[in-house]
């Protein structure tokens, strides 16, 4: 019985975890993307919507552009005996608004989420 509770022991002495989790932005949802509306959703409509942009550009022909950017990367380790398991998850989204006059000129919105998907929406 003491060799097996010896055995146990050293077993979870050599195992071991981690978690690493980086965010950065604010995260906003597919649905509100699809309530811009093109010549129509004001510069205010989105301040409401998504906040204060993470970037935004002033352009020469009387343009804004806006840009919101969040990511979210999870990493996992787990360390076993003689072997190692680590697993990942990065969830990204892009969104950047051109303004002319104040209204909604155009928008790109790329997202990505489960491994191997990408979507990209040019208005």
């Amino acid at each position: 019985m003491m060799k097996i509770l010896i055995v146990l022991a050293m077993t979870a002495m050599v195992s071991a975890c981690a978690t690493s989790t980086y965010e950065q932005g604010r995260d906003f949802s597919d649905a509100s993307v699809e309530n811009i509306v093109k010549n129509q959703t004001t510069i205010d409509d989105v301040k409401k919507v998504f906040g204060e942009p993470s970037t935004i550009i002033n352009g020469t022909d009387d343009t804004i552009t806006w840009g919101y950017m969040y990511v979210n990367s999870t990493a996992h380790a787990q360390s076993k005996i003689f072997t190692m398991d680590v697993k990942s998850s990065v969830k990204s989204k892009s969104l950047t608004i051109v303004f002319r006059s104040g209204v909604v000129a155009s928008y790109t919105y790329s997202h990505s989420g489960t491994p191997g998907t990408m979507e990209t929406k040019m208005q």
